[in-house]
């Protein structure tokens, strides 16, 4: 339904904005055409600008205007016959302006605005008004001292009340138009457009009151045009080139996305689609397992490589949904801290008790005990957990649940890590300034749905209990770097050794093992406030120094609860071992099997190449992540057939043309040693087969050279052989050959290169035919 609301409202706000153009470009059409068209006189082109009948020379014979060359060219006067006092020409004006702003081409305005003296002429103008004097013999400026430059002439208070209701006409207007902007848009377009299209609308009363107010000064009240519609026309103007340009279609709907694994469809009534699939153009079936799998959960792909790979549905006869089972050991790790731990099955579900020190009569757990909740379903399952019922459908229930960490796949394994402040105790939580309010009950609340969507209509429900006090000494979690990590050769600092707790502490440290008041270094700081926490946990960080050395060099930490208090736990030194480190030495670079700076051939371009990189020394016996570079700025790494692990020998394989090449070689191993080589190797492409070069008498036999190292082959009849099929000549190293010395044969040779360049079927590398040179 919200695809069609919002299809709905688009379409009419897109018919709204379309009759709203079409209304305000009507509008404005008659406005500006009312505004510039009533009563324009017709005047000689000399003086147009003049209005009134004047005309603009250099001399005149008639009245010259107040100020008269305000709108005539430099050096020129406006000349007006007869007395100007009952208001000239003023309206003309601004009727001729805007005849001119219609004739195209001549831009008369912008080019008397442009002229040199004509700000000076409108500062003058300005600072006239307020140098006026009285003119009734008063020691008072009257309302007609004050308005008299905007008329000429013309009685003070007519006029006035003139140029005032033409200007409160014209800003009504305009501000009655921005109002019915709002209104509109408010209602039609997205809050973005609506605010834009009132600030647009905004601007346009303030250019009309600017207008009106020009328009008066300049024609004394007189001008007689439809001033309300002029305001009304700028505004329409206005918001109209904001909607042909600037208006955008938002969606005033809000979507919110929660991110999931995409998952097939429940069950598997659509498998046999996947079988009626076809390439198209051909009868060659498109289906596969991958595509079988996408037509839904319950859909198996059978006879796999066979005439008769089919997509079917798995278990159409499955009815029931999974069945929950807690386990105490998956993945093949123990799922409980100790022995002390076990489950104790109930209606609803399972309870995880505990039968140690201060178990008490409910069997609670250990405050600050990092939990594991695990259980496995008997068929592949999505399952998901809360931490309170909720309610509605089962299916609305169960997709607003939260994944376990094995997401929305379907599985038989389920498992969800708890983090051991969730379990804390009453006063960890007093001092963090917080409360706890559930009396340190915990459930979790467990639905699963399998591939055919049959889903548990009630909770499979697991809880536990805290105890009320803390009697047990701080864990250990985990280090940073991590126990039994290597150190780089030469370590001399770990600058910041972190530890991780499972509840507020404070911590020693040493390099022998004793108690943890005996202890001779303490850490620099320690984070025992819920508000404080270093990174996300409970934990200390200090900074190691010592003589680090090739081998395991052996911390013991120690630690106590309940920072500031009397009775404390403490506990027991744990051993963390860093293993120091040899240098990495890269201890071999072949390219093709060859040592660097030599010359690979091949009779294929491009040449396949193949580089080698062994390491030894450093963390791990050697093993080391390489790669290379050939511009010295981005490397790559060893592809090693697609393993991306440490490994004592890294490979690549390159395809690479004539010329010669060179790279860098970087590698590291895990614990940060690093080591450098170069590498350079020429590569040539040998498209030719060997060319005998010589042939000779040597004694018995028949000696041939030829120009690189080849193995060579005869026929005594004719050249049109294959190699396979001639007599081996015997070669010692590849450039001399020889063969029995016999004038009474012919021989057909043929050579082949190691590249296996060698002359076609019908061609020889050679024709001899060895004689004897007579005595006589």
């Amino acid at each position: 339904m919200k695809n069609k609301k919002i299809t709905t409202k688009r379409k009419y706000e897109n018919k709204a904005i379309a009759y709203s153009e079409i209304f305000i470009l009507v509008l404005a059409t008659i406005a500006f055409s009312w505004m510039i068209g009533g009563n324009i006189k017709e005047v000689s082109a000399v003086g147009e600008v003049c209005g009134g009948g004047g005309s603009c020379n250099i001399g005149c014979g008639g009245t010259i205007y107040p100020e008269g060359n305000l709108m005539c060219g430099e050096g020129e006067v406006c000349c007006v016959p007869g007395d100007i006092s009952n208001g000239g020409g003023g309206s003309d004006i601004v009727k001729e302006i805007g005849k001119d702003l219609l004739d195209v081409g001549k831009y008369k305005l912008v080019n008397e605005a442009t002229k040199k003296g004509f700000g000076k002429k409108i500062k003058d103008f300005v600072k006239n008004i307020f140098k006026k004097k009285p003119t009734t013999g008063t020691d008072k400026l009257t309302l007609g001292d004050w308005i008299g430059p905007f008329h000429g002439g013309a009685t003070g208070g007519s006029a006035f009340m003139n140029s005032f209701a033409n200007i409160f006409n014209t800003v009504f207007w305009a501000s009655a138009a921005a109002i019915a902007v709002s209104i509109i848009a408010n209602k039609v377009s997205s809050e973005r457009n609506a605010q834009a299209m009132t600030n647009v609308a905004l601007a346009g009363v303030a250019t009309a009151a600017a207008y009106s107010i020009l328009a008066e000064s300049l024609t004394a009240g007189t001008f007689t045009g439809p001033v309300g519609w002029i305001g009304f026309a700028i505004v329409a103007v206005f918001t109209g080139i904001y909607m042909l340009v600037g208006y955008q279609i938002y969606s005033r709907e809000i979507f919110t996305y929660r991110p999931l694994m995409w998952n097939a469809p429940d069950g598997g009534n659509n498998c046999n689609k996947c079988n009626l699939l076809i390439v198209k153009g051909t009868r060659e079936k498109a289906c596969s397992e991958y595509i079988c799998q996408t037509y839904g959960k319950d859909c198996k792909w059978v006879n796999n490589a066979t005439m008769y790979e089919t997509c079917i549905q798995g278990n159409p006869n499955d009815r029931q949904a999974p069945v929950i089972t807690p386990v105490k050991n998956i993945y093949g790790e123990d799922v409980f801290p100790d022995t002390n731990y076990d489950y104790k099955i109930t209606q609803a579900g399972a309870k995880i008790i505990y039968k140690g020190l201060g178990a008490g009569a409910d069997q609670c757990i250990p405050v600050f005990t990092p939990m594991l909740i695990a259980f496995t379903t008997n068929e592949a399952a999505d399952c998901r957990i809360s931490t309170e019922e909720k309610t509605g459908s089962s299916e609305d229930v169960f997709s607003n649940m939260k994944p376990m960490i094995e997401g929305t796949y379907s599985t038989v394994n389920h498992t969800l890590q708890l983090n051991p402040m969730v379990f804390m105790s009453q006063d960890a939580a007093e001092s963090s300034g917080y409360t706890l309010t559930n009396g340190g009950v915990f459930k979790y609340y467990i639905k699963c749905k399998d591939n055919n969507g049959n889903l548990n209509n009630g909770y499979y429900l697991i809880e536990l209990c805290t105890q009320k006090s803390d009697r047990q000494a701080p864990r250990i979690l985990g280090t940073s770097p991590a126990n039994n990590s290597y150190l780089a050769y030469g370590t001399q600092k770990i600058d910041e050794f972190k530890v991780y707790l499972n509840e507020p502490a404070e911590c020693k440290w040493d390099t022998k093992r004793t108690s943890y008041s005996n202890m001779a270094h303490t850490f620099d700081k320690c984070y025992t406030d819920l508000n404080n926490l270093l990174d996300g946990q409970y934990g200390c960080n200090t900074s190691l120094s010592a003589a680090f050395t090739y081998g395991n060099n052996k911390f013991y930490v120690a630690c106590v609860d309940r920072p500031g208090e009397s009775e404390r736990n403490v506990g027991s030194p744990e051993e963390i071992i860093f293993r120091g480190t040899r240098r990495l030495a890269i201890v071999d670079v072949s390219i093709n099997g060859k040592p660097n700076e030599t010359t690979i051939s091949d009779s294929e371009d491009p040449v396949r190449v193949d580089i080698s990189v062994t390491t030894a020394g450093g963390a791990e016996e050697g093993k080391a992540l390489c790669m290379y570079t050939s511009d010295g700025k981005s490397f790559s790494m060893f592809n090693n057939d697609g393993v991306r692990d440490y490994l004592t020998t890294n490979t690549e394989t390159l395809y690479l043309s004539n010329g010669t090449h060179e790279y860098s070689i970087y590698c590291e191993d895990v614990a940060g040693n690093q080591n450098y080589t170069f590498i350079n190797f020429t590569v040539e492409v040998d498209t030719t087969p060997p060319a005998v070069v010589r042939a000779y008498n040597d004694g018995d036999y028949l000696k041939l050279i030829t120009d690189e190292e080849a193995e060579c082959v005869y026929s005594l009849t004719t050249c049109i052989y294959d190699f396979e099929e001639g007599i081996r000549i015997d070669t010692e190293n590849g450039i001399e050959h020889s063969l029995e010395w016999d004038p009474e044969k012919s021989f057909y040779v043929k050579c082949r290169d190691a590249l296996g360049m060698a002359p076609s079927q019908s061609e020889c590398s050679i024709e001899v035919k060895p004689f004897e040179v007579s005595k006589e």
